[in-house]
């Protein structure tokens, strides 16, 4: 694909040499931008300046093959991000000292040992005061069906009433099953089938939906305070968790220890911090622990 294909969407910047960034007013899709000869990323604007003031289209060098390329004939190639963060509390760490602060007019002179010390003795309400928002895309319903039991959370999920739902989620265990991914596939192809048939019996969508199975994906965006996600990683990050929603709440915990590393330090499974509250605990524990202290 080239970059001219994706200039109805009329939206996009170039957020790095080699990546543009397809923005919305929420919603960023990332492509990576590749030297339409030889392939490579290594590429350098040319004529910044000059397009800008002249409003001449850009152009890039490869420095691999030494061509230069104008900005509509540059490849792209779509980067699929599962779990996108798009909006967040800035510094939610040093917000948070600091509502601390106020809380018990103390005056610190160390936020970072501060928030530690809160946070250790379970004064988690100052927490609440930093949110975080994802984009989770390629989500099942049985996965979104779980995540919206985490009731201290907004949710705004793709419509099947006004979309044409497409798209299947295949669990890890089915895929590597063979004859098990054959009966799954059969199920799939048939109910597909029928919902096509539906609407081309001008069914509206919201009716024809009813034919399609759990597997059907959609995209859904999620937005919870740092209390609130210390919670859900308690519960969905631990091995007991579904497969399909315990990988996606993993990929948010990398992004939000990155953002607010103090507060997120030790978030994960119970088992981490103590004791496994689970009838038939992990023979691993200790894996699991080094697992989530590398995260």
């Amino acid at each position: 694909m080239l970059l001219k294909d994706l200039y109805k969407e009329k939206l996009f910047q170039f957020d790095t040499v080699d990546m543009i960034v397809l923005a919305g007013d929420v919603i960023k899709y990332k492509y990576k931008v590749k030297c339409p000869h030889c392939g490579s990323t290594n590429l350098t604007k040319e004529n910044y300046y000059k397009a800008k003031v002249l409003d001449e289209p850009l152009q890039f060098k490869c420095q691999n093959c030494g061509k230069v390329i104008e900005e509509g004939d540059l490849e792209v190639e779509p980067i699929y991000e599962k779990v996108i963060l798009i909006s967040h509390t800035n510094q939610s760490d040093n917000l948070c000292a600091d509502i601390a602060k106020i809380c018990y007019q103390s005056n610190p002179k160390d936020n970072k040992t501060f928030l530690r010390k809160i946070i250790k003795s379970g004064h988690l309400s100052i927490l609440e005061h930093a949110s975080f928002t994802f984009l989770i895309t390629g989500i099942s319903r049985v996965a979104s069906h779980q995540l919206v039991r985490h009731r201290i959370a907004s949710f705004t999920q793709q419509s099947h009433r006004y979309t044409k739902a497409s798209g299947f989620f295949v669990p890890e265990k089915i895929l590597n099953n063979t004859k098990a991914k054959e009966i799954f596939d059969d199920i799939i192809k048939k109910a597909q089938s029928a919902y096509e048939e539906l609407l081309n019996l001008d069914l509206p969508k919201e009716d024809a939906r009813y034919v399609l199975p759990c597997a059907i994906v959609s995209d859904i965006i999620v937005t919870m305070n740092a209390r609130e996600l210390l919670h859900f990683f308690t519960l969905r990050t631990c091995k007991k968790a579904q497969k399909e929603i315990q990988d996606i709440a993993i990929e948010m915990l990398k992004i939000c220890k990155k953002i607010a590393p103090i507060i997120f330090k030790n978030a994960g499974p119970s088992c981490i911090r103590g004791r496994c509250y689970e009838t038939k605990p992990c023979d691993d524990i200790n894996q699991i622990r080094q697992f989530f202290a590398k995260l």
